[in-house]
């Protein structure tokens, strides 16, 4: 028996293909063109395809029929998964054979359905990649995603809001997963009161203080009545009524005037008088542009604070 043997290069392996040749006619293989020597009958003559080389010719002088047969490539060489790895032993390695994988810790799957095939050629071929992804929750200081994770995937984007009381300090307020694995912000919610004076408060200035004892739904009403009063405020059933820039004057705990100040969309400076009755006055304009009215004092555990987040 005579065999010719046409070969393949594959990824730097060589695969052989083996073509028995005792037979009369031409094989089944679309590796080489099998046409008969003009002189000669008896001499078959093999062209290889594009990609594959002779290495022997074949004479066929038998009168008995027999039939051609070939070995096809196999994928020799174990399937490479980047970031990733086989969920069984390979225990065959014959074209068209698939085995699922699943990618390392880390690694999330991009394609279809997460198979490596031996595909015709001899080569396994996966349809999926196991790419980066962020695996831990993005931590935001001061501040909460605004929907579920519903990707961890590389270049995925997430907004996220400020908690109240801090405000956003940077460009589009978003988590973003990067190359390095690992969640990364664009800005940082940083405290609306960031810059504030410590043991020092604002005088109240009222432009008018109704006569008489008036209780404090009394003096709301006188406010109200005023086109020019935008707060009212009654100390030792003493009512007070204040303008712009006051926009309003209540008993309340620092923790409370700071949180009233947040709520309010035109507050930008806060004074907070300490003592046995506590003094909250909001203001819609910062410390440099309140008229000179409103003086400085000290006391101990009093606080003045300019709302940036505004």
């Amino acid at each position: 028996m005579n065999t010719i043997v046409c070969s393949i290069s594959l990824l730097s392996v060589t695969t052989l293909i083996l073509i028995d040749a005792d037979c009369a006619g031409y094989p089944n293989e679309n590796n080489a063109d099998f046409h008969r020597n003009e002189q000669c009958s008896d001499i078959v003559e093999i062209t290889c395809s594009d990609g594959y080389k002779m290495e022997a010719a074949i004479e066929c002088k038998s009168e008995i029929q027999f039939l051609w047969k070939y070995k096809r490539p196999v994928c020799k060489l174990d399937p490479k998964i980047e970031n990733g790895a086989l969920d069984t032993d390979i225990a065959s390695r014959d074209i068209g054979i698939e085995y699922s994988y699943t990618c390392n810790p880390g690694f999330g799957k991009y394609g279809n359905e997460g198979h490596v095939i031996c595909n015709e050629a001899g080569e396994w071929e996966a349809d999926i990649t196991c790419e980066g992804q962020c695996m831990s929750d993005p931590e935001i200081e001061n501040g909460a995603l605004d929907t579920d994770i519903a990707s961890r995937d590389i270049g995925i984007e997430y907004s996220y809001t400020c908690n109240p009381g801090f405000g956003k300090y940077g460009n589009d307020g978003l988590v973003i997963c990067t190359e390095a694995r690992e969640w990364e912000a664009n800005i940082t919610c940083e405290d609306c009161f960031k810059y504030y004076t410590e043991n020092t408060y604002l005088t109240k200035s009222p432009y008018a203080t109704p006569s008489g004892r008036l209780n404090q739904v009394s003096c709301q009403q006188s406010c109200t009545n005023d086109d020019r009063c935008t707060a009212s405020f009654v100390s030792f059933q003493s009512c007070e009524l204040h303008g712009i820039p006051a926009i309003s004057i209540s008993h309340e705990s620092r923790a409370e005037c700071r949180t009233k100040c947040v709520a309010l969309a035109d507050c930008k400076l806060m004074s907070w008088n300490s003592g046995s009755f506590p003094i909250c006055t909001l203001f819609n304009v910062t410390k440099n542009n309140l008229p000179s009215k409103h003086q400085t004092f000290s006391r101990n555990g009093a606080f003045i604070g300019e709302n940036l987040c505004k």
